[in-house]
């Protein structure tokens, strides 16, 4: 990218035109990748339940697609433990810091 993302005047921050449009542009990529990817697991989580394979590896090895079956498993509801216990809730609570971070939408 040749122009700057992000443009700095009298100290205050604005975002370039380009830079809109390339980080826009990089989103729209990374969505319609993510939709691509999400297809092929689900072709290859048919094949795989309909041949009875747990496993495929490209005859290198640097490639492998592996199935997992369907499992029941169990969860706290914090939820509704916090509602129906609020004082032991706040006793177990815990402190934690979050780094800093930018989220784009």
């Amino acid at each position: 990218m040749n122009n700057e993302l992000i443009t700095v005047e009298d100290n205050n921050l604005a975002f370039s035109k380009e830079g809109v449009k390339f980080i826009k542009k990089i989103q729209k990529m990374k969505l319609d990748l993510n939709i691509l990817e999400e297809q092929l697991k689900d072709t290859c989580l048919k094949k795989m339940e309909e041949t009875g394979q747990d496993k495929l590896i490209t005859p290198d090895g640097s490639f492998k697609a592996t199935y997992y079956k369907a499992t029941k498993s169990k969860r706290f509801d914090s939820k509704k433990f916090k509602t129906e216990h609020p004082d032991m809730y706040e006793e177990y609570q815990t402190e934690s810091e979050r780094k800093a971070y930018v989220r784009f939408s």
